[in-house]
């Protein structure tokens, strides 16, 4: 039983170890995100098409790496896709 819960411990304090660090990363990845996507060189509005296009080409390449599938949902602005 002894060594049982010192397994136990050891196992709850590497598992809480992991999400601290998990947290950490997730925090860094999302404030790299945000800095990414923010910070364009022109305003990301309807005006400015090419920012807009490569701030959701960001967006869509980002989330493939952890989601199944991503896909655009194309809309009409000015008769231009």
């Amino acid at each position: 039983m002894k060594l049982f819960l010192h397994v136990f411990f050891l196992f709850t304090i590497y598992s809480n170890s992991q999400m601290e660090s998990i947290k950490s990363a997730d925090q860094i990845r999302i404030k790299n995100d945000l800095i990414q996507i923010t910070q364009t060189q022109k305003s990301r509005n309807f005006q400015n098409i090419i920012t807009l296009d490569t701030v959701a080409n960001y967006i869509k390449t980002e989330l493939a790496i952890v989601c199944d599938s991503v896909a655009f949902q194309p809309f009409l602005l000015d008769k231009k896709t």
